[in-house]
């Protein structure tokens, strides 16, 4: 039994984890949101696991959410006047 425990809190500190680095990277390339929804349905299974019913359930809609986002293409946005100062500014 306190093996199978040990398991279970393994696997949901794995997945949150995934899915905060994944989060994190996000904004970088469609493929971290990709990998965001992954985290977040393996979070899911999780709560399954543990009977977090709640979690799962919103797991579940960022996992759905997320799928949707990531299928959309990326839209860069122009760089403002400060983003062009920074990038300039000598250190």
């Amino acid at each position: 039994m306190c093996n199978r425990l040990l398991m279970l809190t393994a696997l949901g500190l794995g997945s949150v984890t995934f899915t905060y680095v994944m989060y994190a990277l996000s904004q970088l390339r469609r493929r971290y949101v990709l990998l965001f929804a992954l985290g977040s349905l393996t979070s899911a299974a999780y709560g399954v696991l543990a009977q977090a019913w709640a979690f799962s359930f919103v797991e579940l809609a960022c996992a759905t959410v997320a799928g949707f986002h990531g299928r959309r293409p990326m839209v860069s946005r122009p760089l403002s006047q400060d983003d062009q100062d920074e990038r300039t500014r000598e250190y």
